[in-house]
């Protein structure tokens, strides 16, 4: 696919209700409480649904993958994680998007939907049983089904999502970055039996306690990913996107600007 048809396959994408056009995606606007409620609406109708926590790289990245633009195409529900999807938000007019780190909302609709089986996927052996011990401790109502580390090739996919499947699984959150976890939670739409799946990059390692979150006054100020950074030093080498990601945004505001003046 050309670079002209993933733009035509990203404009083309539905807006769905309760959601603005942001950066070629329907982002959930309305603050937490909005995203919650449509969500968790979704599931207890026994609807499929694929939440998408969209960073500045994803956006990029589905700029110029055509399989990863038509992958995020089909969540039902994208969430603005990064702070940079809300500042360029801010930017281009869309203010009622809130920001919502995915390793928030995913423990936030644990505690709205109690009861449902929750499988672990992602990070380094050990890590996700260590999260899952930790969300139990802190959350006793919520059903651990399973837990499995995200090192498996994806020639090993079908063998996984049966290995979901048969633990019952309601609820599957899969934190092994993207766009690998949306690869897999592709996949597991028709396989697993899951009706809500969740992409939560890193947000496994902070339950398990092996990576600290920044404290809340590093994060009210938008920081939180400078923080990061002094933790993983394998994130250096994600700065270098930023600028992209300024570039892209300002373009679309001139682009507004000028469909404005004429």
């Amino acid at each position: 696919m050309s670079l002209p048809n993933i733009y035509y396959l990203i404009s083309n994408m539905p807006i769905r209700e309760d959601t603005v056009e942001l950066l070629g995606l329907p982002v959930i606007t309305g603050g937490r409480e909005a995203v919650l409620d449509l969500i968790c609406s979704r599931v207890l109708a026994g609807l499929a649904t694929q939440v998408l926590t969209i960073n500045p790289e994803m956006v990029l990245a589905m700029r110029t993958d055509p399989a990863v633009a038509d992958l995020m195409s089909r969540a039902e529900a994208v969430v603005a994680d990064g702070v940079g999807i809300q500042l360029a938000a801010r930017l281009l007019g869309k203010r009622d998007v809130q920001r919502y780190p995915g390793v928030e909302l995913a423990l936030d609709l644990l505690e709205r939907l109690p009861g449902k089986r929750v499988f672990l996927l992602g990070s380094r052996p050990g890590v996700a049983d260590a999260a899952a011990l930790w969300i139990e401790g802190r959350m006793p109502q919520v059903n651990i089904a399973g837990c499995h580390d995200g090192y498996f090739a994806a020639g090993k996919d079908v063998e996984m999502l049966s290995m979901i499947r048969d633990a019952g699984t309601d609820i599957l959150i899969v934190g092994m970055g993207s766009p690998r976890q949306e690869q897999f939670i592709d996949s597991a739409r028709l396989g697993c039996g899951a009706k809500l799946m969740v992409g939560v990059g890193g947000s496994l390692e902070v339950y398990a306690g092996v990576k600290q979150r920044a404290p809340q006054w590093v994060r009210s100020t938008g920081m939180e990913w400078l923080h990061r950074l002094t933790q993983d030093g394998s994130r250096l080498g994600r700065i270098g996107s930023l600028p992209r990601f300024v570039n892209l945004v300002m373009r679309e505001y001139v682009g507004k600007l000028n469909d404005q003046v004429c």
